[in-house]
């Protein structure tokens, strides 16, 4: 719910699909919440493969969630990307402290700026969850690959960004001259 609050304006604002957790609904002003869609949040580390009856919340990281959704929505394979599992912070795994200095953990080293709260991420629990997902998704046969360039994750199989390409190409139906790479986003 931290992250609720602290982006509640961008979440307000925002033209795209927002899909937030039913515990964190109080975050956002009632008049603007009729643009977001609310998920129920179950406390149980159970992997969900009906959305519509909650989602396990035992994954330690909005990539499980993420995962949860991509799973009902019939996704397959699904490509990671950007998943860097390589933090350095002290404290307790779970708990809230706050950023101090540079952020050395994201992209950018602003993306928590100095006095920032932030929870900090219990990397057990996140390698439990993804392990859960992994099987999950095998059992149905199913995939997920990580094209996160540089990522410490090694739950999943490793594919380099062409890889990746190549996939989504073929998913989609694209050839050479219409290739995912000469898409234009409007």
């Amino acid at each position: 719910r931290l992250v609720i609050k602290q982006n509640k304006t961008f979440f307000s604002k925002t033209g795209i699909p927002i899909f937030l957790s039913w515990k964190g609904r109080r975050q956002i002003n009632k008049k603007y919440r009729r643009n977001m869609s609310f998920y129920l949040e179950r406390p149980t580390n159970n992997f969900s493969n009906d959305i519509t009856k909650g989602l396990g919340s035992g994954g330690g990281t909005v990539t499980y969630t993420a995962l949860q959704f991509a799973y009902y929505l019939g996704a397959n394979p699904v490509i990671l990307f950007g998943i860097d599992h390589n933090f350095k912070f002290e404290g307790n795994p779970s708990s809230i402290a706050k950023a101090q200095g540079e952020d050395v953990n994201h992209f950018d080293p602003n993306y928590f700026k100095n006095g920032t709260m932030w929870g900090l991420p219990d990397m057990l629990r996140m390698e439990a969850g993804y392990e859960r997902v992994k099987l999950f998704f095998e059992n149905k046969q199913r995939k997920i690959y990580d094209a996160s360039v540089g990522g410490q994750l090694n739950i999943f199989d490793k594919i380099d960004l062409k890889k990746a390409s190549n996939i989504l190409n073929e998913a989609m139906g694209l050839n050479k001259k219409n290739s995912i790479k000469n898409l234009k986003y409007t």
